[in-house]
């Protein structure tokens, strides 16, 4: 076996990453749920080998404002936060497509945010369509 080295993809005993994931009125919520189980398994990963006790990576699931957001099947999803109130600093932002693209490349202000973040976070994620933000 052999041993994991800290690297900038490997979080170091006792640092927690947090990953921002954009939600919006209809999503696609394999987009939104794919990434999210990718990281929590690696949690799982992490803690089950004995690396960390803590989980490395946390979730913030941000939005216009904080509350329901509905995806593209129905379900709806609660925002944790406005991505306008980041306070944090987000290592991974992860931005999810939708079936209409076109109505979220519509909210400007959420476009806008997207480009911004883009200079600030160690990782800028696309799923799909999300690309186009």
């Amino acid at each position: 076996m052999s041993a994991i080295r800290n690297s900038p993809d490997t979080p170091s005993t006792g640092t927690t990453r947090t990953i921002g994931i954009v939600a919006f009125d209809g999503i696609e919520i394999i987009d939104l749920t794919g990434p999210m189980e990718v990281f929590a398994l690696t949690n799982l990963g992490f803690q089950r080998t004995g690396l960390t006790t803590e989980p490395p990576y946390r979730f913030v699931v941000l939005a216009r404002e904080a509350g329901w957001v509905t995806a593209s099947c129905g379900l709806r999803i609660q925002a944790d936060q406005a991505y306008t109130e980041v306070r944090e600093p987000i290592d991974t932002l992860i931005v999810p497509g939708a079936p209409d693209v076109n109505c979220v490349l519509a909210d400007r202000d959420l476009v806008n945010w997207v480009r911004g973040m883009a200079t600030q976070v160690r990782r800028l994620v696309s799923v799909c369509t999300g690309a186009f933000l």
